[in-house]
This record gives structure tokens, sequence and C-alpha cells, in this order.
């Protein structure tokens, strides 16, 4: 689309000049890119904050986590839940971990197992 295609291009730019990008800067491309429900861009986004040792937000995490829950992958949200509450201060909200169980329920998910696959 053409305001991602915009967003990337500023990225790049950033980075072209030496920008190092932060918290804040990985936020807001990961609010950009879960605003546009590209989970897998928003994934490699917080794969690359891990490599720099930037930890994520509450804010990219709540917004990563919806998109999972949308997209019908409640093992992802809730593996990204438990990361980031076993990684930092905050703790996510108990409305997100609502949405993962419903996502969860939505899809038979219950505590790793497939129930239409008949796992118990």
């Amino acid at each position: 689309s053409r305001p991602m295609e915009q967003t990337w291009a500023v990225w790049e730019t950033a980075l072209r000049y030496g920008i190092e990008p932060n918290q804040s800067l990985y936020e807001r491309l990961i609010l950009r890119l879960t605003n546009g429900r590209n989970l897998e861009a928003a994934l490699q986004q917080l794969a690359a904050m891990s490599e720099k040792g930037i930890p994520p937000s509450l804010k990219a995490m709540d917004a990563l986590i919806h998109v999972a829950c949308e997209k019908k992958q409640p093992r992802l949200a809730l593996e990204l839940a438990q990361a980031f509450d076993a990684a930092s201060l905050r703790r996510i909200s108990s409305q997100t971990w609502m949405r993962i169980l419903v996502a969860s329920s939505e899809s038979f998910f219950v505590r790793g197992y497939v129930l239409n696959k008949g796992w118990c």
C-alpha cells in the first residue's frame, strides 16, 4: 500500500543517515504495521529489536498480540504475552489476556492442545 511504501522509505532514509532506531521508533513502525494487519513484518521488526537488545514497548506488544488473535494465531499471541511478561517489569493488560482467551476458544486451543484434533 502507498502509506506503507512511504513508511519504509522514511525508515530506510533514517537508517541511511545513521539514525539508530530506538524503542520509540520501533514502536511506531510496529504500530503502523499492525494497523495494516501485517503481522509477519511486525514480527520481523520485533526480532530485529531483540537482536539489538531493544525491549519492545507494552503498546507495541499489545498491538502485535491483538493482530495475532485477529489472524487466528492464539498460540503465537500466548507466546508473545508470556515472553513479554517474563522479560518486562510491565505486564500485559487483563483486556489483552481476555483477547487471547477468546481467540484460543474460537480456535479450540486449550493449554497447547488442539481439541478438534482429538488431543487432550
